[in-house]
C-alpha cells in the first residue's frame, strides 16, 4: 500500500501536477541513519545550537 502511494506521488511530480519549490537557504538533512535510537534528534539539537546565529529552522516529519 505504501509503495503504491509513493509511486503515485512520484508520478504526480513527474507529470508536473505536483510542483516542488526552491528556497534561497542552506539545508542540512539529518535522516536515513537507520532506525530510531541513532542520535538524529541529539545531532539536530546540537547543530541548531551551534548555528543559532544563522537562525536555523528545524523541520520534523510526522510518522503514521
Amino acid at each position: 500500500m505504501i509503495s503504491a502511494l509513493i509511486n503515485l506521488r512520484n508520478y504526480l511530480y513527474d507529470k508536473n501536477i505536483l510542483k516542488s519549490c526552491k528556497f534561497n537557504a542552506f539545508t542540512i538533512s539529518v535522516g536515513n541513519i537507520a532506525l530510531g535510537g541513532r542520535g538524529k534528534t541529539t545531532l539536530s539539537l546540537y547543530l541548531a545550537k551551534e548555528l543559532k546565529d544563522l537562525k536555523p529552522c528545524v523541520l520534523l516529519r510526522g510518522y503514521l
